[in-house]
């Protein structure tokens, strides 16, 4: 997903307890509130630019590949998505251009992608798959990642239990219950949104402990560092921090940076009017996908079969004598094979 951003590098933070103030909002205030942004945001298109840094084995060693990307999202009121992107990451240590794009239709995510052009595609029913790397612009404000937030707060026993202050600002904290690893390493996430601009998110971080430890230590983090207020009322994130670390079961062992994701939203509009034609994406001629592999198979049984080229009854000299002059009349070569039957 380039521009140059101003960004403040992460530093894993170590947290106790969100304080508790009073009165706090109660968890269906937020939800509320976020429900209030999606009746109002039904679709949208944003260009998006990234900077990414994924870390390459030996993760100890922390090297990483860069790659940069521009992406186009757009999705009406229907729920449709369409998105097209390009990526300019390495490969073997050479510069690679890898272009995709992908549209939901309600029912399935068309898919297609490949070096310099779409040369390859599928057909899913899984629709985290039109989304490129995984960037819903929705988890920006009212989502994590490919569902509502308030049904992923919902699984996960999620609890109103303070305040914060995030970018300088005031926001609500919602901690989701604890789970722990056999290796005895406990986790917990945070959700903090943000009360004066209708309870958007902010900011969702990850955390660990190693009991007997009772303080948090944060292990990821998606941000909205930076957003602007559209002329509906809504909030929309503008730059974007997304960071992952990698942790270890042995104390004092600090995360070591696994990725790094800069992203900068830009020319949103909100419910724009969209033609049916963006999301009716249809494969290219040549391009294969899982879906029409067995009428292309049921094409070829179809076919008529092409004669053999070597005739075990005829003179093997006199064969090639005939292709030879053949292939002279053409401009072209005979490969001779030798080979047994029986």
């Amino acid at each position: 997903m380039l521009t140059s951003l101003s960004l403040t590098l992460c530093v894993i933070v170590t947290l106790g307890q969100a304080k508790e103030v009073s009165p706090t909002p109660a968890l269906d205030q937020i939800l509320r509130g976020l429900e209030e942004i999606d009746q109002v945001l039904r679709g949208y298109s944003v260009e998006v630019e990234v900077r990414n840094q994924h870390s390459v084995p030996p993760i100890e060693k922390q090297s990483f590949i860069n790659q940069t990307a521009k992406v186009v999202y757009k999705s009406d009121k229907a729920g449709h998505v369409f998105c097209e992107a390009t990526l300019n990451t390495v490969e073997a240590g050479k510069p690679l251009v890898m272009k995709e794009r992908s549209v939901f239709n309600g029912e399935v995510v068309r898919r297609a992608e490949g070096a310099s052009r779409l040369d390859s595609g599928r057909i899913t029913k899984n629709v985290a798959e039109v989304f490129f790397q995984g960037i819903n612009p929705r988890h920006f404000l009212t989502h994590y990642q490919f569902e509502p937030a308030g049904k992923y707060l919902a699984k996960y026993d999620g609890k109103v239990v303070g305040t914060d202050s995030v970018g300088g600002r005031k926001v609500v904290v919602v901690q989701l219950k604890t789970t722990r690893r056999t290796d005895g390493i406990e986790f917990t996430g945070r959700f903090f949104f943000d009360p004066e601009r209708s309870y958007t998110i902010v900011k969702v971080g990850n955390y660990y402990r190693i009991p007997p430890t009772t303080e948090w230590t944060e292990f990821a983090r998606t941000e909205v560092q930076q957003a602007v207020q559209d002329p509906s009322g809504i909030w929309l994130p503008t730059r974007v921090l997304d960071e992952g670390y990698r942790v270890s079961s042995r104390p004092g062992l600090p995360p070591q940076l696994l990725r790094r994701s800069e992203i900068v939203l830009k020319n949103w509009v909100v419910n724009p009017v969209l033609p049916d034609s963006v999301f009716a994406f249809d494969f290219q001629i040549g391009l294969q996908s899982a879906a029409h592999s067995q009428d292309q198979d049921k094409s070829n049984a179809e076919k008529p079969k092409k004669p053999a080229l070597y005739d075990p009854k005829v003179d093997a000299r006199t064969q090639i004598d005939a292709a030879t002059a053949k292939a002279k009349r053409q401009n072209a070569r005979v490969l001779v094979m030798f080979g047994f039957e029986g």
